[in-house]
């Protein structure tokens, strides 16, 4: 995966975070629409404030909050997710943030986590790379 795509992600994702401080709260149980869509868990206890899907599919997010820190989350999605990851990044301490991004099978898919005052914003993101056009195989 090229650095520029990786960059471009990475960009969407934190762009995605910095609305969330304003949006409706609501409950996330365990198995939402937003983790099918986007195919990734939602960390437990977790509470949804958004999620989105866009390009017929190509590319989903979802945006969480939780109270635990960042550290905790990124361990949380490190050991489910498994990797190998393309970015695997953790900075600790006042402005904690991590990501992780893994691709597979033409699928790239971003967990970014930033600390937000007294909790913790989760962005998840799926973007499928290999793009169908119509009358193409």
């Amino acid at each position: 995966m090229s650095t520029r795509r990786c960059a471009l992600t990475l960009a969407c994702a934190l762009v995605s975070l910095s609305g969330c401080q304003r949006a409706e709260q609501r409950p996330a149980p365990a198995s939402t629409s937003a983790s099918a869509a986007v195919g990734l868990p939602v960390y437990p206890g977790a509470v949804e404030l958004r999620q989105s899907a866009t390009g017929g599919g190509r590319q989903a997010s979802a945006v969480l909050v939780s109270r635990d820190p960042v550290e905790k989350v990124y361990r949380y999605y490190k050991a489910r997710l498994g990797g190998p990851f393309t970015i695997d990044k953790l900075v600790a301490g006042g402005d904690a943030n991590a990501t992780l991004t893994m691709s597979k099978d033409q699928v790239l898919r971003t967990v970014a986590i930033r600390r937000s005052g007294e909790r913790s914003e989760i962005m998840l993101l799926r973007i499928n790379l290999l793009v169908k056009r119509e009358g193409k195989p």
